[in-house]
């Protein structure tokens, strides 16, 4: 490993005359304060300007709730905040897209008198945030919303079961641009011999470059007792086929499972993250699993150390990046083996809890958050890096897959109808926490580009540490070398 070393050390002096200026990277968490009233965070997006917006949730009173959409500039200071509500029922904020326009897609969950049961709601805003479309579906609990590829939006949630607080089955809705379904409502339920499924509860979906959907969620089987599934549906014209597959990737671990996230590699695999108990019952890990378009898992992990997980999205280099909610922070795992590459926790608090995940266009990536009455807005860098606290997780290796009997019927059942919005502008308080803007060659992040980002940079490549795969391509080669030289030489 030597000669490389020595290599590096001639690039490193023969770059410095002649670099050009590279670009710092930016990172910042933000608390954003509403007088007077508690405001959550839920899912957030980068916005095609290059700046944020997330959904939340108003709580105006004990039995009144608000929907909200925030939108940011580019280093996460408010530009506003807009509310709005379904009279005095609540309606909370879970999901949101951009939409091709520019404006943005809503997905809440609602509770009114004046709505038979409580109903899933899609929200259409013009990029000012000024609504122009609100419709209510036949369900309970909205788990997400998606952009189709061939136009108009995805739904994923769960149904009434009779009551007010009862899941039934699962439910998956297809809308055109305009959010009328072009399809009955496909109900997803559990089949099993024995009957001991209650229920079918869908919390999020994603399409790939072929047309198949994969949906994950939690299928309970009463009592204490529910698991984690992932299955595959091909879109049609119109609506959804026939499930495909439907496996439950963690089944040797009895107690409580959750799929919670689910999103497409560039080859059209699915990665999925749930929420995984095991004995004893309350201790509970993260899992994450990579599976082909036939359903065959390629490999799963656990990953402990205490954490609880959210949403999964992909880097610019295909790896898993996983939202951890409590304590806040992100995972970083290798697309092809599922090592752990890194983790970064924001927080140590278990009182504050982390919500969506995405990446942005320079490399890094978003996440929103919730602690008390505020929503916090995170921007860590590509190696999770945002200037607080850091944190590593342990993989566990899991074993075998179990085939889950989950039946699809599309059925007529409560068609979509219109809603009345009451909108309303809410002032936010920016509360910047922690904001940074690191120099690419700051490999150790301690705010300053010198001589021991270099050495601590051929330690790590000398000794094949994951971090000192720069640019992310995973493998750990002469390309990181050039490229952190390149950087460590560029002053900002």
């Amino acid at each position: 490993m030597q000669p490389r070393t020595l290599i590096a050390a001639v690039l490193v002096t023969s770059t410095l005359s002649f670099a050009a200026l590279a670009v710092p990277v930016t990172s910042f968490q933000r608390s954003h304060i509403a007088s007077g009233t508690s405001l959550s965070a839920a899912e957030v997006v980068q916005t095609s300007d290059g700046g944020y917006a997330y959904i939340g949730t108003r709580y105006v009173s004990s039995s009144r709730a608000e929907v909200t959409l925030t939108r940011t500039n580019s280093v996460g200071q408010p530009l506003w905040c807009s509310s709005f509500g379904i009279g005095l029922g609540r309606a909370e904020g879970v999901s949101l897209v951009q939409s091709p326009d520019g404006g943005f897609v809503l997905g809440c969950t609602t509770e009114n008198a004046a709505i038979p049961g409580n109903r899933i709601m899609l929200i259409k805003l013009d990029s000012f945030g000024n609504p122009t479309a609100a419709r209510a579906y036949d369900g309970l609990q909205l788990g997400r919303v998606r952009n189709a590829s061939s136009g108009g939006y995805l739904i994923a949630g769960s149904r009434n079961a009779g009551t007010m607080s009862a899941f039934g089955p699962g439910v998956l809705i297809r809308t055109d641009a305009n959010l009328n379904q072009v399809a009955g409502v496909s109900v997803i339920q559990p089949v099993d011999p024995n009957g001991t499924s209650t229920s079918i509860i869908l919390s999020d979906l994603a399409e790939n470059q072929r047309g198949d959907l994969y949906v994950t969620g939690r299928r309970d089987l009463g009592g204490m007792s529910s698991r984690s599934f992932l299955m595959n549906i091909p879109l049609t014209s119109q609506g959804f086929g026939a499930i495909q597959w439907a496996n439950d990737y963690f089944a040797q671990h009895p107690g409580y499972g959750s799929g919670f996230g689910v999103t497409c590699a560039a080859n059209g695999d699915a990665m999925m993250v749930a929420r995984i108990s095991h004995a004893p019952l309350n201790t509970f890990s993260s899992g994450v699993c990579r599976v082909n378009r036939i359903g065959g898992r390629l490999w799963g992990n656990l990953y402990t150390s205490g954490t609880n997980v959210s949403r999964i999205t992909t880097s610019f280099t295909g790896n898993a990046i996983v939202g951890l909610q409590q304590p806040r922070g992100i995972m970083n795992l290798d697309s092809t083996t599922g090592n752990l590459q890194w983790a970064r926790y924001s927080s140590q608090s278990t009182g504050e809890w982390g919500s969506g995940i995405s990446p942005t266009s320079d490399g890094g990536y978003v996440s929103t958050g919730s602690s008390w009455s505020s929503p916090t807005l995170f921007k860590y860098d590509n190696q999770g890096w945002i200037g607080c606290n850091m944190r590593q997780a342990t993989p566990q290796v899991v074993a075998s897959t179990q085939t889950v009997a989950i039946a699809l019927a599309t059925v007529p059942i409560g068609p979509d109808c219109q809603v009345f919005l009451s909108h309303d502008i809410v002032t936010l308080i920016d509360e910047p926490m922690c904001f940074t803007q690191r120099c690419p060659g700051d490999y150790n992040t301690d705010q300053a580009v010198d001589f021991f980002d270099y050495l601590d940079f051929v330690a790590d490549f000398s000794s094949a540490a994951p971090r000192a795969d720069f640019n992310e391509d995973q493998n750990i080669d002469f390309f990181d070398y050039l490229d952190f030289v390149s950087a460590f030489a560029s002053p900002c």
